[in-house]
């Protein structure tokens, strides 16, 4: 189609992403991109698969749902996206579009007030941090002839935000959702392996916020090293076939170096 973009004619810094044949990331990036048309009036940022995906700059595995923070505030998000036309749900909303968008909201709170309590704890601090290093995204869809259909400018999480919020709910997924946690491990082992090589993520986890990078060590230290096979299980079981190579080996090769800078600094 004349004036259509190209790879070629790409903005610098855009994320590419290639469609899938049934159409699933155009859809999910489409009703991103008209939320943000809409306006959301608190602060912002997208986790989640298509965060990760967003940070591989790579559709690495299926994804059916958008999941994002928001700074709580006078606006109920939730009330407000209802009145357009979506229908509330027990984590969030069902888009007009048909799309569940799983909503977790985030506030200001005293540091002494924080649980004590590690699951909890690493809830609060993960997210919250998830939102305070998002920044701002430009994702273009690409079908496979090279032809950009769809562009979306959108606050991401950052990667190291992502790997904590990636640890503690691939631990503690509750039982109704455990089968999610092979999509927690799989993104986990991906994020590490393309951000963590030269120790980024571990630097940036280091100086996060109170003790989430010491929280962040404990649990990479029992996910993917002393119970590395057990999340290779879970990935054999409850994974898509993208996930059945990764052994507990590859798991320990990129959990070892995260839990060892986080200890020694180095």
């Amino acid at each position: 189609m004349a004036g259509r973009p190209t790879l070629s004619s790409l903005v610098s810094g855009e994320v590419v992403l290639l469609a899938d044949r049934e159409g699933s990331l155009e859809r999910l990036v489409g009703a991103i991109g008209e939320l943000e048309r809409q306006g959301l009036p608190a602060r912002h940022a997208l986790i989640g698969g298509l965060a990760v995906m967003a940070r591989l700059a790579r559709r690495h595995r299926p994804t059916g749902d958008i999941d994002a923070v928001y700074a709580e505030g006078e606006v109920d998000v939730v009330q407000l996206l209802v009145e357009r036309g979506a229908d509330r749900q027990r984590e969030g909303v069902v888009l007009p579009e048909g799309l569940k968008l799983d909503l977790i909201a985030v506030g200001d709170f005293d540091p002494a007030d924080v649980p004590d309590d590690a699951r909890p704890r690493a809830f609060v601090l993960s997210h919250r941090w998830a939102l305070d290093t998002a920044d701002s995204v430009t994702l273009a869809v690409a079908r496979s002839s090279g032809d950009v259909v769809l562009r979306v400018r959108a606050p991401v999480a950052s990667a190291a935000a992502l790997v904590a919020t990636k640890l503690q709910s691939a631990l503690w997924r509750s039982e109704i959702r455990r089968h999610k946690r092979a999509g927690d491990i799989y993104d986990l082992y991906r994020l590490l392996d393309a951000h963590d090589a030269g120790g980024d993520v571990a630097a940036a986890l280091a100086v996060s916020p109170q003790d989430l990078g010491a929280l962040a060590r404990e649990l990479a230290r029992r996910l993917l090293v002393d119970e590395a096979e057990r999340s290779a299980r879970w990935l054999r079981a409850d994974g898509g076939p993208e996930m059945q190579g990764i052994g507990a080996a590859d798991l320990r090769a990129v959990g070892e170096p995260l839990v060892r800078r986080l200890a020694t600094g180095r």
